[in-house]
């Protein structure tokens, strides 16, 4: 074999073989982030459609999936989540929690589900 086609084949392997590995270890890095924020949105969810709260502490939240409060809201807003406009500090799932339109179409929106005293 030409000494020169076996530089160029031996380049050629070299570089597919590195993009492959990068490929892969990409691959495998998403995989497992992607398990455990599926296991959080899931216990996010269960936390959210418990009868007793329709509202929950972002601090709460972070806590019991043992994450931060940003990636907390991702995960949220993720799951059809929205903050309070009452209080920015509690979260609840937007289909238990609608905004409403008052009944003046020129007034502010409203927040009625959010009671006056939430607990958690």
């Amino acid at each position: 074999m030409d000494s020169g086609l076996a530089v160029v084949l031996g380049g050629l392997i070299g570089v597919f073989g590195t993009l492959g590995s990068t490929w892969l270890n990409h691959h495998f890095e998403q995989s497992k982030k992607d398990e455990g924020e599926e296991a959080a949105k899931k216990l996010l969810k269960e936390l959210l459609e418990t009868r007793q709260h329709h509202w929950r502490r972002i601090d709460t939240l972070a806590n019991v999936v043992g994450t931060d409060e940003a990636t907390v809201r991702r995960l949220l807003l993720e799951i059809g989540a929205r903050g309070s406009m009452r209080n920015g500090r509690y979260w609840g799932l937007a289909s238990r929690n609608p905004i409403r339109a008052p009944d003046d179409a020129d007034g502010p929106l409203l927040d009625p589900s959010f009671p006056a005293n939430p607990e958690i």
